[in-house]
């Protein structure tokens, strides 16, 4: 009811601000300064008669009656003044502008008793957001202020139907300034001119308090798995600068549900921390924890921390934490998003990640920690490594007399596992690159480097428990670009050869020294060109290689497009690099990327990575979007054959999803993921929305085919209905 609210205690002030603004003498001439009763503060009257009848003690001012006050304008047809009862009587057209914005109107108003008292009739108000509050009368004695038969809108009206979408109608509304309270009395909210939700008695705090502890909107919901539930919230201001919310969910089949929100914003940061606990219908305390927080300690360090906690696999998914199901979308919109509609994706991994970062123009430092937990079935948690600490540091120096820079690298990484190795490793690597632009257009960029790295390995499964070991990694590189430019007919031509040739030490991956961050490895166009593409540093990419490509990028007003094809290509043989990564054979895949866009009706990205040997498709991904009023269409097709899988079966999905504005106020989305292989749909929704100046609705619909033990997605629909300036209400 913050609207509402808000419009009541604008009109208690539009009465203070008239009893303000009165003066306490007026002279016979236009324009003159005098001061408001009570105060030193100079008041203007302006008017085209004023008349101080000395014998009745009364001044009457007539005609476009102006007065003004500390940005504060009243006007008025007539405006009378008895001195000798204290009594001003304001009519005729009456108006008053609020130096906030807000602007009141009345017949006629009165005020006295030392300007304490004051009476109107047919009160009107706009508010500074286009809100609107009427009432029959309006009363004001000392700091409370009574209003009958108020009604409130921030709709607009149809000049061939005088009813707002919506409106609140009370019969009194009183604003208790002192308290700072705003109470309702017999009040409806009525829908289309149809009363719909009636209560004897409610309150909330006025305007001016930001945030009081209450109860909150309840949401209703059903579903699969819990049934029939509710959740009502609480929320408790603990301080200024933190607050706490806690909402018990009762559900049908797992009966209570506690979740709870804490937030605290420091001077120098903030946290924010949300959690849940429950005992389910088998006698199970199950619980979950999502906390995270950052903080600038100066203009180079900062620090902060992620927790990530659950206490079981399917906990998240079953209970409805899994997954932002946040409804956006199309034109129209506004009130719930912005943005391609969809369901987001489940979470595969929860991430506990404390982390201490600086960084100054030319060097960064961190120091971080990894605890991870997986929420899928095949996995056991305590395989996976805690890493604390991961500590690292860069620097690149100014250019040396040669114009070249020197790059400095360090890192300390530390593993424990409750089952399997534990890895402690220190890496240092010292490079030189000198980046060189010839005469004739062309670019050279030589790069050298020797990096050392040092492991002790514990708890091996091996003959021995314990090992100590390491290794020399020198490097040399060479890039050459050749850059081709020429414009014709308002576009720009870029053709551009790449070539990298890069030689490092053969035999430089001991079977001595565990993969634990080089696992992931696939070649396309964004690593092409790098001189080592393993993500990590227990794998380094070794012997003589040659990575060679074409790049080619058009532009104009309006317009773009690139292309990026190319290859690796190896001069010894090597089973260093895993089946389906793209660089198992001297000759590698072929890879490309291609991009184009149209302002802002076509976006276009598409990868591809083709057999060397028969230029097979192994990998497609193609993203599309396309706007043309009042229409948005997205696509995403990926393909992944079962080498790159690591012998699974291939992959095919596609995703499309379809908006369309169908009105200035009413939009229609639908969305798929269909799985070409099997031939079947993996999740299907739909929404409907609306949306004007004062009021949001959007209904969804989602079949979800996903299925993990005790979770199952099933169908879905929600409702949910804005009342803008009042709140929500959803299902």
């Amino acid at each position: 009811m913050a609207a509402a609210r808000k419009a009541a205690a604008a009109v208690a002030a539009g009465l203070l601000a008239l009893a303000a603004a009165m003066p306490a003498q007026a002279q016979e001439e236009e324009g003159t300064a005098v001061t408001a009763p009570s105060t030193d503060r100079p008041a203007l009257l302006q008017a085209e008669e004023i008349v101080h009848d000395r014998v009745a003690d009364v001044v009457t001012a007539r005609g476009r009656v102006e007065v003004s006050q500390d940005g504060r304008v009243l006007l008025a047809d007539r405006l009378t003044y008895r001195l000798r009862e204290g009594e001003i009587v304001a009519s005729g057209h009456v108006a008053l502008v609020e130096p906030t914005g807000e602007v009141f109107f009345a017949d006629e108003i009165t005020l006295s008793d030392d300007m304490r008292r004051g009476v109107a009739s047919r009160i009107g108000v706009l508010l500074e957001d286009n809100a609107r509050i009427a009432a029959a009368r309006g009363e004001r004695l000392g700091d409370v202020t009574r209003l009958d038969r108020a009604v409130y809108s921030p709709c607009d009206v149809c000049a061939d139907d005088e009813r707002p979408l919506w409106r609140i109608k009370a019969l009194e509304v009183v604003h208790d300034r002192e308290r700072h309270n705003i109470y309702y009395h017999n009040a409806w909210l009525e829908v289309l001119g149809i009363p719909v939700a009636y209560t004897p008695w409610f309150s909330h705090p006025d305007p001016t308090i930001e945030r009081r502890s209450g109860v909150l909107a309840p949401a209703f919901g059903r579903g699969t798995d819990l049934g029939s539930s509710v959740q009502v919230p609480y929320y408790h201001v603990l301080s200024p600068q933190e607050d706490v919310t806690l909402t018990p969910m009762a559900t049908s089949r797992e009966g209570l549900v506690m979740i709870g929100e804490h937030r605290r914003r420091f001077g120098n940061g903030l946290t924010v921390s949300q959690g849940s606990i429950t005992r389910d219908s088998d006698d199970d305390v199950r619980w979950h924890i999502d906390a995270e927080g950052e903080f600038h300690l100066d203009d180079v360090w900062f620090a902060g921390y992620e927790a990530e906690r659950a206490s079981d696999d399917t906990y998240l998914r079953r209970y409805g934490f899994h997954s932002d199901r946040s409804w956006v979308g199309g034109q129209g919109a506004g009130a719930v998003g912005q943005g391609p509609v969809g369901f987001h994706g489940d979470r595969s991994w929860l991430t506990t990640h404390p982390y201490l970062v600086g960084l100054t123009r030319r060097s960064y430092v961190s120091v971080e920690g990894f605890a991870l937990q997986s929420l899928r079935q095949e996995i056991d948690n305590d395989t996976l490594p805690l890493v604390l600490p991961w500590a690292q540091y860069s620097h690149v120096t100014e250019r040396d007399r040669l114009g070249g820079r020197w790059l400095i690298d360090a890192s300390a990484l530390a593993l424990t596992r409750i089952e399997g190795t534990d890895t402690q490793r220190l890496s240092a690597r010292v490079g030189w690159e000198r980046p060189m632009a010839l005469a004739s257009g062309q670019l050279l960029t030589p790069t050298l480097s020797l990096r050392g790295d040092g492991y002790r390995l514990n708890d091996l499964t091996g003959p021995q428990d314990s090992d100590v070991t390491g290794r020399i990694v020198p490097e040399a590189a060479l890039e050459w670009r050749y850059p081709f430019v020429s414009s014709a007919g308002g576009l720009q031509h870029v053709v551009e050869p790449i070539v990298l040739a890069a030689a490092t030490l053969s035999d430089v991956n001991p079977g001595a020294i565990p993969n634990e961050d080089s696992l992931d490895l696939a070649l396309d166009a964004s690593n092409l060109f790098s001189v080592d593409r393993f993500t990590g540093l227990d794998r380094v990419e070794e012997g003589t290689r040659i990575n060679y490509g074409l790049s080619y990028s058009l532009g104009g007003k309006d317009f773009h497009a690139s292309a990026l094809v190319g290859q690796v290509y190896r001069f010894e043989e090597s089973t260093l690099y895993p089946q389906g990564s793209g660089l198992e054979d001297r000759f590698s895949d072929v890879v490309g990327q291609f991009t184009a866009g149209i302002g802002r009706h076509l976006d276009l990205n598409y990868r591809v990575r083709l057999d060397n040997d028969d230029m097979s498709m192994r990998f497609s991904d193609l993203g599309a979007g396309i706007s043309v009023d009042p229409v948005r269409f997205n696509l995403d097709y990926i393909y992944v054959d079962e080498m790159r899988q690591g012998g699974l079966e291939e992959r095919q999905e596609l995703y499309a999803e379809a908006s369309v504005a169908v009105s200035p106020r009413w939009t229609v989305t639908a969305f798929s993921r269909y799985d070409l292989d099997n031939g079947s749909p993996l999740v299907t929704g739909a929404a409907l929305g609306y949306e004007d100046e004062c009021f949001a609705i959007l209904a969804t619909w989602e079949n979800n085919r996903t299925q993990d033990r005790d979770f199952s997605a099933g169908q879905s629909f929600g409702v949910r209905f804005v009342f803008k300036t009042l709140g929500a209400v959803g299902l």
